[in-house]
């Protein structure tokens, strides 16, 4: 059986206030396991597998945790990588929340890049349609480091100009 925390159990966020010269809009994040506040100018592109390492407590929880408060958010990622998400953690609800909240970014859109998704399909065999996304919206975003669990995947990937994406992935052992 998965242990499952809130959300807001492993990473908290609050709105900065005003008061501290920081513009509105911009989000502390705190971890329960931290008290260190490293905050970056740097936002990101999501993969799945970092969020739900957050949720469902596994061997990169706290490789996850720490993106928290490496990186400002918000965070960038697709409806896709949400979906694949919230199946996988059951925190349909919650995700729905931080989008509202703007959290969470939304990137590149099957509805609108299916021609360029399709393409990222045919070209790797091993590649599902959230990969895609983030691929998708790692051309769009070209600087943007994509954070993910999915070393073996993501380490193959190639944008459409044959450039690799910029990665962060969890130590190996």
């Amino acid at each position: 059986m998965i242990a499952r925390a809130s959300f807001n159990d492993s990473i908290r966020f609050s709105r900065r206030a005003s008061s501290t010269g920081m513009s509105n809009g911009s989000w502390d994040c705190f971890t329960s396991a931290c008290s260190a506040r490293v905050v970056s100018s740097a936002t990101s592109n999501w993969d799945a597998g970092p969020l739900i390492s957050v949720w469902n407590k596994d061997e990169h929880s706290a490789w996850a945790t720490e993106l928290f408060t490496k990186y400002q958010g918000p965070f960038y990622t697709t409806e896709l990588v949400l979906c694949e998400v919230a199946h996988m953690t059951e925190r349909d609800a919650e995700i729905a929340q931080m989008v509202r909240e703007k959290r969470f970014l939304i990137g590149a859109s099957l509805w609108e890049h299916s021609a360029q998704m399709e393409r990222c399909l045919a070209a790797f065999a091993h590649c599902d349609l959230a990969d895609a996304s983030i691929i998708v919206a790692s051309e769009s975003k070209p600087r943007l480091k994509v954070l993910t669990t999915d070393r073996r995947h993501f380490l193959t990937y190639r944008r459409a100009d044959s450039s690799p994406q910029p990665l962060e992935l969890p130590t190996t052992a």
